[in-house]
């Protein structure tokens, strides 16, 4: 019985396991809210334009997409910190000190979406109605996603900028494209489990450090990791 309470009172102190994975829900979450409003830009115009073959409409859009850049950064940069340190990790200050470096690290690769997001609806808008032209726009819109997922996985884990910075997240991505496919389908996941009524507005709010931290471990699992990425300016 007393090695059951000891057992017990570990478990329930301040410092024990449960209190730890309480604090490591916590930092999630605040991990999440950082990171919705980091979208808030492209929730809004969401909620309030929505997509529409107008030249206003795709500005604005275009618009919309340019902070996902450094919040996907600072997303990953956060939740790497988190799956490393646990709950103690001080997660949130991580986000927004990651988000200010990776607005001037990155912001090339913010314009560059955001100007990909124009010329691509401009595509969807006036192809939409041949289907091979509409497949083939969408394929472009899915591999803008990829690269960009490849360049914010490559400042999260290394020093590199510019030029070197994307050549070797491009390079990486296209020797693996199989781990970059895993990016994909973990992006789809959360995206879809955002959606489901009723209970997809919680979800949101977990989903991006979940896949995230899933991103991290598939590419710690597949190898693709500091010193792969490193390599590939050398």
């Amino acid at each position: 019985m007393s090695a059951l309470l000891t057992r017990t009172g570990q478990l329930l102190a301040h410092d024990g396991r449960i209190a730890g994975w309480l604090l490591a829900i916590w930092r999630c979450f605040l991990i999440g809210v950082s990171f919705l409003a980091t979208a808030a830009p492209l929730l809004v115009f969401h909620a309030l334009v929505g997509w529409q073959a107008t030249h206003l409409a795709i500005a604005l859009f275009g618009l919309a997409v340019v902070p996902l850049v450094p919040g996907v950064h600072a997303l990953l940069v956060a939740t790497e910190r988190l799956l490393d340190l646990g709950g103690g990790a001080g997660a949130g200050r991580a986000f927004w000190a990651a988000l200010r470096s990776g607005a001037r690290r990155l912001s090339g690769a913010a314009l560059a979406a955001g100007i990909a997001a124009v010329v691509l609806s401009y595509d969807i808008a006036l192809v939409g109605h041949v289907d091979a032209l509409l497949l083939a726009a969408i394929g472009a819109t899915v591999l803008a996603i990829a690269a960009l997922l490849a360049v914010c996985v490559a400042a999260a884990q290394t020093a590199l900028r510019g030029v070197a910075l994307v050549s070797a997240a491009l390079t990486a991505a296209v020797r693996r494209p199989h781990i970059v496919l895993c990016w994909l389908l973990l992006s789809a996941i959360g995206a879809a489990a955002s959606g489901i009524p009723l209970v997809g507005s919680s979800v949101a709010v977990f989903a991006p450090p979940l896949v995230a931290i899933s991103i991290h471990i598939c590419n710690r699992a597949l190898g693709f990791g500091r010193e792969r990425l490193e390599t590939e300016t050398s």
